[in-house]
Formats: C-alpha cells, structure tokens, sequence
C-alpha cells in the first residue's frame, strides 16, 4: 500500500517527501508521472497551501521511499504537452509565486531588520565616540602648544627680571663704596674744628659684632651664617638644598627627637609624640625654597606639587639625624 510520494514542486523545483493523503486527486493505478498534482506545502509558520508538483517515487513506507532514493539518480521523464498542462494548472501555480514575490517586496519595504538596525547603530556610535576623541586629542594639543609658547615667554621675562635685578644691586653697591669728594674749603674746616687728639685707653672688642656680619637674613628676621647660605644656594639638588638649609637653622642636635608638625605617629601607637619644629621658621625655609624654585623658572601651576616635596625632604632628613644617633649610641664602648 502506498503511503509516501516524492514529489517536485513546479514553482521552485524543490522536492520533498509528503504523505500520499497531502496528494489531491491521487490514486494507485494512476500512472502518477504522466501528470501534475496538487500537493501540501507547510510553511514555517504552520500555514498550509496546494501548490502544482510532480510525482518522482512513491513508497508503501517513509523507509522504503528512502532506499529507492538511495539506489541512485532517477530519470524525470518530460510531460507529454507539458506546455498544456501547466496552462491548464496555472491558477495552482501563481499562489505560491505571488506569496513569495508578496514576500520579498515586504522585506524590501520594511527595510533593515533588527540585526541590521543595531549594527548600524553601534557602528554610528563607534564613528561619533572615535570623532569626539580625535577632536579632544586636537584640542589638548593644542592647549599644549600654547602652554609651551606662554612658557617660553614667562622664563625669558623671568631671565630679564633676574639681570635687571643684579644690575640694580651692582649700581647700589657701587653707589655706597664709592667716597663721597671733600672740597679744598671743607678739608680745611675739618682740620679747623678737628680738636686735639686724645689717648684713650682702647674700646673692649664686642664678641658680637662679627658674629653680626658674618649673618644673612634669609626672611622675615632670621639670620644663618652667610658662608653656610652661599653654600646651600649653590647645591644643584633641590633635597640638599633643603635639608642644609634646615641643619643651618636648626643644629642636629636641636633636631634630634623633633618632628615636623608633631603629628603622633600611626605606626607607633604607644610611643609619645615629639615636639614640632617651629613653624615660623619652617615658613621661612619655604619661602626660600619657593623663591629657588621661581629662579629656576617653574611655572606656578606646578608649584603646589613642588612644595609639597619640602615636607617630605625634612621628613627624611629628621629620620636621618635619628637613624645617625643611634647607630652613635650603639658604637659607644
């Protein structure tokens, strides 16, 4: 009993195993290959339709279709008026055309799907985010650009202010050591009124006075010796530069056990916390340091983080006078 057909559809030349129930008009003892059938088509979405196709094989099981297909390629024979017949049978043919046609005019005009959109979009995302960043890195250089010029120009005005400066202290030191001239007339007054000399016993030397000029007033009233400051303005390191100025300030000996702001240390808990450093005197050795850095022509954007290093250089320098003491301590007999 036959129960399964191959079959071509007309339309597309697809072919398919259908049961023989989806065949209209089909009986055995037909002569099934002279001939066009209406047959089943299930769409994907479950909708049926009869569209014109041919019978290739039959069957008495899905099985047995299948071993008569594996024997090997089988000859369609041609329709005899094929040309008739698909005339005849054209009003089963032009459904599924015109639902395929139908078809693809709808996805024409309902343009790109959802895949396609959000390609799209994220490719118009790619494209703005990559603009916005090539329009950030031109104007960051820029800004960069202008601040290299305004930097140049501020450290040549830096320069000129620093030689109108020296030359300015040159013509005053100049000015106070050059004597003043005396005339004929007022030598001769002076000698006039000059009384006569009188031996005195010599003046007590003040043990002060050249302690006195041996000083500089490196700000606000606070004086070092003035060999010890020529020799902390000449360090090219801006730590040494520092560190001397505090030890010039402070004696070792002064520092031992200070700290700088007299903070208690996290580290140890228990131990007491040790006295500041003044900070009056800390003030002053910015300001020194500040007007160093000013000479060596930083810029005053950057001079927030360039101070902020003076901390920790007198840090590292109180440590060391402690590490140094008691290393002494452990040497001594």
């Amino acid at each position: 009993m036959i129960t399964h057909a191959y079959v071509r559809y007309e339309d597309d030349r697809r072919c398919a195993v259908v049961e023989i129930g989806d065949v209209r008009g089909f009986k055995a003892d037909d002569d099934f290959k002279a001939t066009f059938y209406s047959v089943k088509w299930t769409e994907k979405d479950g909708e049926t339709q009869f569209y014109r196709a041919r019978i290739l094989l039959v069957g008495e099981s899905e099985d047995d279709l299948a071993k008569k297909m594996m024997k090997g390629r089988f000859r369609v024979p041609k329709l005899p008026g094929g040309s008739d017949s698909e005339e005849n049978d054209q009003s089963v043919q032009t459904p599924k055309k015109k639902e395929k046609e139908t078809g693809r005019a709808q996805q024409c005009v309902a343009g790109p799907t959802g895949i396609e959109k959000k390609q799209l979009k994220q490719k118009d995302q790619r494209n703005s985010q990559l603009s916005a960043a090539e329009e950030q890195v031109a104007r960051l250089t820029s800004t960069i650009k202008e601040q290299e010029v305004e930097l140049k120009e501020l450290r040549a005005l830096n320069r000129q202010l620093q030689q109108k400066l020296l030359d300015a202290l040159d013509c005053r030191q100049a000015t106070s050591q050059a004597p003043a001239p005396q005339s004929s007339a007022s030598k001769a007054s002076a000698a006039a009124q000059t009384p006569p000399r009188v031996t005195l016993p010599p003046p007590e030397q003040s043990t002060q006075e050249p302690d006195l000029l041996d000083t500089a007033d490196i700000g606000s009233g606070l004086q070092i010796s003035t060999s010890a400051w020529r020799r902390i303005q000449s360090h090219p390191k801006d730590s040494m530069f520092v560190k001397d100025l505090l030890t010039a300030v402070w004696s070792p000996a002064a520092l031992l056990g200070r700290s700088l702001q007299g903070k208690h240390c996290p580290r140890f808990p228990d131990r007491p916390r040790k006295a500041p450093l003044s900070p009056w005197k800390v003030s002053v050795i910015r300001e020194c340091y500040k007007e160093r850095l000013e000479k060596k022509g930083l810029v005053a954007e950057l001079m927030p983080g360039a101070l902020k290093q003076m901390n920790r250089f007198i840090v590292e320098n109180l440590s060391d006078i402690e590490r140094m003491s008691k290393r002494a301590v452990k040497e001594l007999p």
